[in-house]
């Protein structure tokens, strides 16, 4: 069987991981100009059958390169019908979930505080999309994934030049002095300032069901946080009632007519979250949104909602926006680098048309990981026939100096999308999740590597506990009220 440089470059090289710099694309570059022997890959380098299982070692080694290990505090085997689907690192504070499959990237999760709940919704979205990427036909094998994968050793004996015993098939090798991972993470923090959930206090307004309180709705509070975000600091035109009363099945308000009924002056002081005052201004102003604005139907934990009681919401709050039908995550990322939140509105791919969910992406974290091996010419390396056939036949070719190193360079990017849940607890919203892979260096089925582009597939895209369809997205907000 063949291998290609690339993995080859593993057996014997020196891996250590180092910090970034804002130098070091400059230092690749002048590497690059230096070199004497580019390696290009053999065209007929085949693989017959890739292992794409992540096992302990491999996950180990991965840990290790990335400085990751050195904050490890446990790792927990995600098991399904004795498969390892994915693996929870849990740190001192946070947590990643890393795929336990080499076509994924690494990392699908990361949670920047808490402890691993492999219950929650999103780890078992994400075993969900593993199991069925699992039992799909072979795809590339990601790159970070193979440029750490152990290779097939060769016989890696040193003997003096001319000096060959029956494993010798030729003498001299480029051989790997010098590996290296980087990784360079930049992220903004959360657009939306504002964490409500759908129960108390924000359900103050909402009205009695069968003599309970009925939930906010999720789409009344995804809603609610953006026109919130732009109505703050410009509330004149959008007013909502100054007191309500619930009632069973409805909420009374006083007449729009009436003196002091209504008013935009509470919007710069709305409640964010718990810990501040003024949330029965916010309740006030969801009960209103829901019942009056977006036409929602109320239950006890749950609420009907629709893609039009959104729309109407957005024009409500006196927002331009756009909208796709569908998710695109070009149009998500364009939205967020505009520093302008995303609203989701998601459905079951199979069940009941009702059972939806609305949320906000409104952040981002792209890690850019950069690998590179640097080789010197090893005349007196002793090299077995097989060896000579697992790589690349630049390796055995001399260069005139005998002394120059050789650059083997990689990158790829990793985006992972920030949510705002809209749920009770935060926890959720201090997590990242992977939206999209995208670089050079990947392996195919047979062993070849390809340029890569590869966008995974939106296992978040629903907390209801079933693989969800995005229906609709709204991007590019901006604020009708200069």
């Amino acid at each position: 069987m063949k291998k290609t440089v690339l993995l080859f470059t593993l057996v014997s090289g020196i891996l250590m991981f180092v910090s970034c710099t804002s130098h070091y694309e400059e230092e690749i570059n002048q590497v690059m100009e230096q070199q004497s022997v580019p390696l290009t890959r053999a065209s007929d380098s085949l693989q017959d059958d890739v292992d794409y299982n992540v096992d302990s070692r491999l996950l180990a080694k991965y840990l290790r390169l990335s400085g990751k290990s050195k904050r490890q505090h446990s790792v927990i085997p995600l098991v399904e019908d004795g498969d390892t689907l994915a693996y929870c690192i849990q740190y001192e504070d946070g947590w990643d979930i890393i795929a336990g499959d080499k076509r994924c990237a690494p990392v699908m999760i990361k949670a920047e505080t808490g402890i691993c709940n492999t219950s929650d919704f999103d780890v078992l979205g994400v075993m969900e999309y593993i199991s069925e990427l699992k039992n799909s036909d072979p795809v590339n094998v990601n790159p970070t994934w193979a440029f750490i994968s152990e290779p097939e050793e060769g016989s890696g004996a040193i003997m003096p030049r001319g000096v060959g015993g029956p494993e010798c098939f030729t003498i001299g090798m480029w051989r790997p002095v010098d590996s290296v991972l980087v990784d360079e993470v930049t992220q903004i923090p959360h657009i939306i300032k504002a964490f409500w959930a759908q129960n108390q206090p924000w359900n103050m307004f909402t009205p009695y069901i069968n003599g309970e309180k009925s939930s906010v709705g999720c789409s009344v509070v995804a809603a609610g946080q953006i026109i919130h975000h732009y109505r703050k600091n410009n509330a004149m035109g959008v007013e909502f009632p100054t007191i309500a009363w619930p009632g069973n099945g409805t909420t009374t308000y006083p007449g729009e007519d009436e003196p002091g009924a209504m008013d935009a002056l509470r919007w710069p002081t709305m409640a964010l979250s718990m810990a501040d005052e003024n949330y029965d201004q916010t309740a006030l102003m969801l009960g209103y949104l829901g019942q009056q604005i977006m036409n929602v139907g109320y239950g006890v934990g749950s609420t009907e909602i629709s893609i039009d009681g959104v729309e109407d919401a957005f024009d409500w709050g006196k927002l331009d926006y756009e909208s796709y039908n569908g998710y695109d995550w070009y149009r998500v990322y364009n939205s967020l680098l505009e520093g302008s939140p995303v609203c989701v509105y998601t459905s079951m791919k199979i069940g009941p048309d009702t059972n939806k969910h609305v949320y906000i992406i409104d952040r981002y974290s792209v890690e850019k990981i950069f690998y590179r091996v640097l080789y010197r010419w090893d005349p007196d390396y002793i090299v077995s026939e097989q060896e000579y056939y697992a790589n690349d036949p630049n390796l055995f070719i001399e260069s005139a100096s005998g002394e120059d190193k050789v650059l083997e360079l990689g990158r790829i990017e990793y985006t992972y999308w920030g949510m705002n849940w809209g749920y009770a607890h935060s926890s959720y919203d201090g997590r990242f999740y992977m939206s999209r892979s995208y670089g050079v260096g990947g392996m195919d089925e047979a062993g070849i590597y390809l340029p890569s582009n590869q966008i995974n597939a939106t296992f978040w895209d629903t907390p209801i506990g079933e693989t969800g369809n995005i229906q609709k997205i709204f991007y590019n907000f901006e604020n009708k009220l200069n």
